[in-house]
């Protein structure tokens, strides 16, 4: 049976002005720049990389999850980890936040712990998704009083949830206060790969000529018989936003034949791009799309396992991932075993609208986002992209909003915005998309914030620091 990939539409057409916000994302300056935050078992791995951020003026400090745990209250460990951040932002006037950590190998126990969204976008495949989102988003407003964000405003204990029934639904913020990613790392070994490439990635880059380069890749997202192809528009318009700051446009596309399998896009990878983006369809698998008006044929173009493949050395690019999963850093072959106590046989179930959780394909290893950046010897510096199923316009609206709007802000506000610190671009990237959407009362809207997540270094350089 091929492998399951799903994607969301939604037909509805919405009219909003592709402006600037005039809610600038949160930034200060003062004691630290930077707090990592790690388990102890992590600490010695990543003191080569507090070193290196403090000799590059980024003042940063290492603060154990097991010293939060015993300083900190609050009802479980994501809600003290926050307190902390609350804390050093308040204390310390912290502009970026890296959480080290991610699931621990061969338990379904994490190293730094992840906050759920409980919101349900009525589709039945995600019963939750991650939301890295919930440590940035440290402040909301009450009575013209800024307080803390628990993010479970009805106080019953289930985080970020909007039931079915929408009179069921905690009120969020949603804008990031301060700048948060994450390295998902599962054991020492990934911790000092990902720490190593950060470290060549600011110190080496700068003046490549590679870095001027942008990969762009797509096709005909939700076939149909109009010759609006959402992914090549999704990339098309993110690429006019950097080729008019001098990046060289290298476009991959199912229309004109230059995307036709995973080599196309393998073979441009290996040349070196400072920018990837990639706009379609996923899985935690693979990313993949539809050649014009075959919604029967599938066109892989990047599986998790491939990412080994790529093979381009130390010329490692940002990555823009646009479909469903591919950031979903919480699978594991142990879900098997959860899953089957959950649905028995069920699990297996190939019926097209109630498929068995096992097509969801949380079983495998490690999700695309995740093995892009953990991989030796080539990949990503990060990646951004869905902890969950995406959403995105189809046909002449896909730019209207969703998927087929945040992404292109993102090279939006890195060429007109100024901004070359990545954590600030994807910040403000989000606090665009909550100032111009209806996030508070959409579902479509609330979870795409929520769920698109930054993979990586939230203060790193883009393109490095001049030699």
């Amino acid at each position: 049976m091929p492998i399951l990939l799903v994607a969301l539409f939604v037909f509805s057409s919405i009219g909003v002005a592709y402006e600037s916000s005039n809610k600038p994302f949160f930034v200060s300056s003062n004691t630290y720049d930077l707090v990592i935050i790690a388990p102890k078992i992590f600490s010695r791995a990543l003191s080569p990389l507090v070193k290196h951020k403090n000799d590059v003026g980024v003042k940063t400090i290492l603060k154990t999850t097991e010293d939060i745990y015993r300083e900190y209250n609050g009802r479980d460990k994501p809600e003290q980890i926050k307190y902390f951040i609350k804390d050093a932002l308040e204390t310390w006037g912290i502009k970026y936040v890296l959480l080290v950590g991610g699931l621990k190998s061969g338990r379904q126990s994490w190293y730094v712990p992840v906050r759920y969204s409980n919101l349900d976008d009525r589709q039945g495949w995600d019963l939750r998704y991650i939301s890295d989102l919930y440590y940035a988003d440290i402040y909301k407003y009450e009575n013209d009083e800024k307080v803390f964000d628990d993010w479970d405003s009805n106080g019953n204990g289930i985080f970020a949830e909007w039931n079915w029934n929408s009179s069921v639904k905690d009120v969020l913020d949603l804008t990031p206060d301060v700048c948060v990613g994450r390295l998902a790392c599962r054991d020492l070994f990934e911790v000092r790969t990902v720490v190593q490439k950060i470290i060549n990635y600011e110190t080496g880059t700068s003046s490549s000529n590679w870095f001027k380069n942008m990969v762009i890749a797509g096709g005909d997202t939700f076939p149909s018989d109009d010759n609006y192809f959402e992914g090549e528009i999704i990339t098309n318009l993110s690429s006019s936003y950097m080729k008019s700051i001098g990046f060289n446009i290298t476009h991959l596309w199912a229309s004109d034949g230059t995307l036709e399998n995973s080599n196309d896009l393998i073979m441009a990878l290996r040349i070196g791009a400072g920018f990837v983006h990639l706009s379609g369809h996923g899985s935690a698998l693979v990313w993949s799309t539809h050649p014009p008006h075959n919604d029967t044929l599938w066109i892989d173009s990047l599986f998790t396992y491939q990412a080994r493949s790529i093979r381009n050395g130390e010329k490692l690019p940002i990555v823009v991932i646009g479909g469903c999963h591919n950031n979903q850093f919480d699978v594991s072959p142990f879900n098997i075993l959860r899953d089957i106590r959950r649905e028995g046989l069920g699990y297996f179930k190939s019926d097209e609208y109630e498929p068995g959780s096992f097509w969801k394909l949380e079983w495998i290893p490690e999700c695309l986002g995740w093995r892009l950046i953990s991989a030796r010897n080539g990949g990503a510096i990060a990646t951004i992209a869905n902890t969950g199923m995406g959403f995105a316009y189809p046909g002449n609206y896909t730019l209207n909003g969703l998927d087929g709007w945040l992404e292109p802000r993102f090279f939006y506000d890195y060429s007109v915005g100024g901004k070359d610190i990545l954590g600030e671009l994807y910040g403000q990237a989000i606090t665009d998309y909550v100032s111009n959407f209806n996030v508070h009362n959409d579902r479509s809207d609330c979870k795409t914030v929520q769920q698109w997540v930054l993979l990586g270094d939230p203060s790193l350089k883009i393109g490095g620091y001049p030699n």
